[in-house]
Formats: structure tokens, C-alpha cells, sequence
């Protein structure tokens, strides 16, 4: 058990070092795109505000959908659903009871499903076919949370890309300029790339996941 905890502190350590990776190199990318043309422009220029805004963050988001699926392959996405299952998750158990037979809570132990267990945080119950997890760990349970269904995180993306390539579409059809068209041609591009290593991503791990039922 005390190496499964210790395996999703490194873990939970290493995501949090990709999700900042992403977050910097997203903003840097929008930044480069649109403030710094912004800033050395000559006075006698004129610069549509809105459409550079809407633009900076158009690529901001794109940077950002792209990045999380470069730094966020379905074989990462895979180790952190298994070391997920064998963390485990907790569920407080409300009220009086006393009259319920339990066991003291134990870091050396790996508890069973619907084992009850005291802890010094109350009354728990086992969730999950194996539990390591410490009982009220808010960190175990954001872990398990987010990754004990394997398709969450993708899904989430591919929510994100979907909506990105509407509004660009939106905005293509209702474009006049040539500079606009382009933009977000390249945009378009961009997302078609990141939606179809998303649904290949997804169409592997669901097939994946779904013999992985059927052998249970």
C-alpha cells in the first residue's frame, strides 16, 4: 500500500509539472501571436481590438488542446487509470454507527470493497476492487476521481476541440476579409489534427478498456 501511495505522489507530482508545461507554453504561444505584433505595430496602422483578442484567445486554447494531447498520450493516460484502481477511493459514512462492525484503518493494509474502516477523520467505506488510499486524503480523492475512469480526461478534451472548431467554423463562414480567412483556415488545421489523435486516442482506450471488462 505504501508504495502504491508513493506511486501517485510522483505521479500526481509529474501531472502537475505537464499541466504548468502546457499552461506556460499555451500563453507564450499567444502571446508571440498576438501582443508582441500588437506592441511593435506603427502608430499608423489600424488593428481590429476585437478581432486580435478573439484571435489571441482562439490560439491560446488551440495551443492549449494541442500541448495537453503532446504531453498527454493515451499510454500516460492509461498508467494513471491503473494506478488509480489500485489507489482506491473512500467514502465518509454519515451519522450513528455504532452498532456496525468496522476495522481500524491500517496503512499497511490493502482493504477490500465495502470494508469499513475507522479513521481518525470518521467512518469510511471501501469504494474501488482494491483500496490504499488514506481515508479522507483530498489529494487520493482528486487523483481518483479524474482518472479512475479512463476516458474522462479525453472526453473532456474532445468536448473542448468540438466547441473550438464550431466557433472557428462560425467565424470562417462569416468572414470578408483575407487575413481573417486565413487565420483561421490555420486554426482549423490545427484542430483537425488535435480532434483526430483525440478520437483515435479515445477509440483505443475504449476498445482497450472494454476487452479489459469482459476478461474481469
Amino acid at each position: 500500500p505504501e508504495t502504491v501511495r508513493d506511486e501517485v505522489e510522483a505521479l500526481k507530482t509529474d501531472f502537475n509539472s505537464r499541466m504548468k508545461q502546457v499552461l506556460f507554453s499555451s500563453m507564450l504561444c499567444a502571446y508571440y501571436v498576438g501582443f508582441v505584433p500588437l506592441w511593435f505595430a506603427q502608430n499608423t496602422l489600424y488593428y481590429d481590438t476585437w478581432w486580435v483578442s478573439q484571435h489571441v484567445g482562439l490560439v491560446w486554447i488551440c495551443c492549449f488542446v494541442l500541448f495537453m494531447v503532446q504531453l498527454l498520450p493515451a499510454k500516460y493516460v492509461d498508467v494513471l487509470h491503473r494506478c488509480s484502481l489500485h489507489l482506491g477511493h473512500w467514502v465518509k459514512v454519515e451519522g450513528r454507527h455504532a452498532h456496525v462492525p468496522y476495522n481500524a484503518w491500517s496503512e499497511l493494509q490493502v482493504w477490500q470493497h465495502g470494508s469499513l474502516v475507522k479513521h481518525v477523520r470518521g467512518l469510511f467505506k471501501a469504494e474501488g476492487i482494491h483500496n490504499s488510499a488514506e481515508p479522507g486524503n483530498s489529494m487520493h480523492n482528486r487523483f481518483y476521481f479524474v482518472f479512475h475512469r479512463p476516458l474522462r480526461v479525453v472526453n473532456w478534451l474532445l468536448v473542448i476541440t468540438w466547441a473550438l472548431i464550431t466557433y472557428e467554423f462560425v467565424l470562417l463562414i462569416q468572414a470578408t476579409e483575407w487575413s481573417h480567412v486565413l487565420s483561421l483556415a490555420f486554426l482549423l488545421f490545427c484542430n483537425y489534427y488535435v480532434l483526430f489523435k483525440l478520437m483515435r486516442d479515445r477509440f483505443l482506450l475504449l476498445r482497450s478498456y472494454k476487452e479489459e471488462q469482459v476478461m474481469q
